[in-house]
């Protein structure tokens, strides 16, 4: 998983957690927000109805009263609504007259008409319902003229609660839907904008892990990104100083190796040549001398090609150049290798095929070291074939071989200096190579203009492609 869809994810799980607790605290204070609201409605209604109460008997007006419990009671869809006398609980005023003059003897008309101030409570009635009950005395000056009582009904309170708790529920998950959203946005945006600077230094350390030390990292901010990217850039540096000390130690030595070089095979050649003066036993030791004195000016050879290479001084001239002769030149210079080791050496060229502005020693020196690659990692009774054929503005050469394969793994490091694949050294016979030999291929290939890339499949084979423009005419 990349780091961005981990910082997002973080985020967003945060987000939701932090929006679902706010939502479930805003409904909680939305819903006794809307209890408080209600109750203090019915508070209101039953101190309405005691001012009318107050004002019906200073001008003695039953009919006022009456026809406002009324009222109350189609309001709210009360289950009573009276006025009943302190001392006696006498009902001295009620919505429905057939019931003035009684007298209330249950529990709860005893407790109303004990009521001093403002009460609520709620109590079972005879039916089994649930009521709820706000009463209020009422004083004429210093002297309690008579309760004011109203019943609700509490199931019918309890679904107006509910009904309005659907409405705040949906209002509360569609602003947190839409805070959700707008998180989530915040979130991917946010990881993204967090991930950028990581991204790019992952791209230059890779970058500069591959080889390419005049990379710098463009991030400016002054955090720790920042510290860390400049960082990095002072270490590639560093490296790059390291690196031309290491390339111009490697040239000097190698520059001062070819002088005494020289000498030792030429006195080599001299005594070899002077057959009468030497023995046949001191003829062996002088050969075993020349052959690995060929080797190490080989080495010295290749050293030089890769640090010229690396420093762009490698000097090529192009003409015009077809491909054709030179691989009947390697195919030449290979056959009897190839014969020895029971290798079929074969190529496979188009007849038309165009020619190319190239160099031809450049060209010969990358086919020289794919097809000595593939005669070291070919057993006997194999095959390897070079091809060519025309493509688009290129034409595309390749080298095959039926050997023992690169693992997968290897296929990105095969071109890297001095890198030779795990277990495959082991198998082979003969000298084991310098692991410069792709590196340099791959350093004319470029310098040529071309490209060059490798498939293999462990014990059937391997096939080295490159390209080479062709002539525009």
């Amino acid at each position: 998983m990349k780091l961005v869809e981990k910082f997002s994810i973080s985020a967003i799980l945060l987000v939701l957690s932090v929006i679902i607790a706010v939502s479930i605290v805003l409904f909680i204070y939305q819903r006794n927000i809307f209890i408080n609201q209600i109750q203090q409605s019915y508070v209101s209604q039953l101190k309405a109805l005691t001012e009318v109460t107050k004002e019906s008997f200073y001008l003695n007006n039953d009919l006022l009263l009456l026809n406002y419990l009324k009222q109350v009671k189609e309001n709210l869809g009360a289950a009573y609504a009276m006025v009943i006398e302190p001392r006696n609980g006498e009902i001295i005023a009620h919505y429905d007259t057939k019931y003035l003059g009684k007298v209330v003897t249950d529990k709860s008309g005893m407790k109303a008409k004990s009521a001093k101030s403002l009460m609520k409570f709620t109590y079972i009635n005879k039916q089994g319902e649930f009521i709820f009950e706000l009463c209020e005395p009422v004083y004429i000056g210093k002297l309690q003229k008579g309760v004011v009582r109203i019943g609700l009904y509490q199931n019918r309170i309890n679904k107006i609660i509910e009904e309005n708790f659907i409405k705040i529920g949906e209002q509360v998950a569609n602003i947190t839907l839409i805070a959700l959203i707008l998180g989530i946005l915040g979130a991917i945006l946010l990881g993204l904008r967090m991930s950028r600077p990581i991204k790019i230094i992952a791209k230059g350390v890779k970058l500069i892990g591959e080889g390419n030390l005049d990379y710098r990292i463009n991030i400016k901010s002054q955090d720790e990104i920042g510290s860390l990217a400049k960082e990095i850039n002072n270490m590639a540096i560093r490296l790059q100083e390291l690196d031309q000390l290491k390339n111009d130690f490697v040239s000097s030595v190698t520059h001062e190796l070819r002088s005494p070089l020289t000498a030792i095979t030429g006195y080599v050649d001299y005594l070899l040549a002077e057959s009468s003066l030497i023995g046949t036993e001191e003829k062996e030791y002088l050969e075993i001398i020349k052959k690995n004195a060929t080797r190490l000016s080989k080495f010295i050879d290749d050293i030089l090609d890769v640090a010229k290479i690396e420093s762009g001084q490698i000097d090529i001239e192009f003409s015009e150049l077809q491909i054709a002769p030179v691989i009947d030149e390697i195919i030449t210079l290979f056959k009897p290798i190839a014969e020895q080791k029971k290798i079929s050496l074969e190529k496979d060229i188009n007849n038309d095929l165009s020619p190319v502005n190239s160099n031809h020693e450049r060209v010969c020196q990358i086919l020289t070291n794919l097809v000595s690659n593939a005669l070291k990692f070919t057993p006997e009774n194999g095959k390897i074939t070079i091809k060519a054929k025309n493509d688009t503005d290129h034409i595309v050469v390749s080298v095959s071989d039926t050997g023992i394969g690169i693992p997968k793994n290897e296929l990105t490091k095969i071109f890297d200096k001095f890198h030779q694949v795990k277990g495959v050294r082991e198998k082979i016979v003969g000298a084991k190579g310098t692991g410069l030999g792709l590196a340099i291929v791959k350093g004319l290939v470029e310098a040529l203009h071309g490209k060059i890339w490798v498939e293999s499949e462990l014990n059937k084979g391997t096939t080295f492609y490159f390209t080479l423009p062709k002539l525009n005419k």
